[in-house]
């Protein structure tokens, strides 16, 4: 196997570029959409790249374009411990993501050798949620996050209505009583870089 030029780095090959091959029994999710918990449209898978050092697959390489989270179109290495797959509705569920996260993420080109650092850990931030019965509270709360000069690219704020049944991110029906789907819910969901940042805004948060 051929070795990185970079002794502090990785190489990392597109799987449709090499003699690598999907495993029997798991989905080719090439072309597969991506959301994110929410149902936002997040991108399109258009390659997999494998780290040739362990021989996994490791980054996802997501086409960004028409995202709903007013991420710049392009394409990035999205680490694939942190999706789910929905093989129901071939979908990529992207556990915890925001815009300014897709936005700090390793670009990719094709044709272009790729190599990222080994110590780097492109880890979601963790999502702070917060669920508001108005909309106006939910508005009082990012406007309080704004004053405290939290990214806006950080922000975002879900309507929800509660319904008799919902379906998980696998396609699993939960029949459970939730709500009679009369009001609408408001979820605000914050990325946060690290623990202590997450510990600030659950701070902030929960003095709203």
């Amino acid at each position: 196997m051929e070795q990185s030029q970079h002794p502090e780095q990785v190489r990392l090959l597109e799987i449709s570029k090499s003699e690598y091959e999907i495993r029997d029994g798991q989905p080719d999710i090439i072309g597969w959409k991506a959301f994110s918990p929410d149902e936002s449209f997040v991108g399109v898978v258009t390659e997999l790249l494998i780290n040739t050092t362990e021989s996994i697959v490791q980054y996802l390489v997501l086409d960004l374009s028409e995202n709903e989270w007013a991420a710049v179109s392009r394409s990035v290495c999205y680490p694939v411990d942190t999706v789910l797959l929905d093989e129901q509705t071939n979908r990529v569920i992207l556990e915890s993501v925001s815009a300014l996260y897709l936005d700090e993420l390793p670009g990719y080109e094709p044709g272009t050798p790729v190599h990222l650092p080994v110590s780097s850990v492109y880890e979601p931030y963790q999502l702070i949620t917060r669920t508001f019965n108005e909309e106006a509270l939910a508005e009082a709360a990012v406007k309080f996050l704004l004053e405290k000069e939290v990214s806006p690219s950080s922000i975002r704020v879900t309507p929800f209505n509660p319904l008799n049944s919902v379906t998980d991110l696998m396609g699993n029906t939960n029949t459970e009583f939730l709500g009679d789907g009369s009001r609408d819910e408001y979820i605000l969901s914050v990325a946060a870089r690290n623990e202590a940042e997450a510990s600030q805004l659950n701070e902030w948060l929960d003095s709203c």
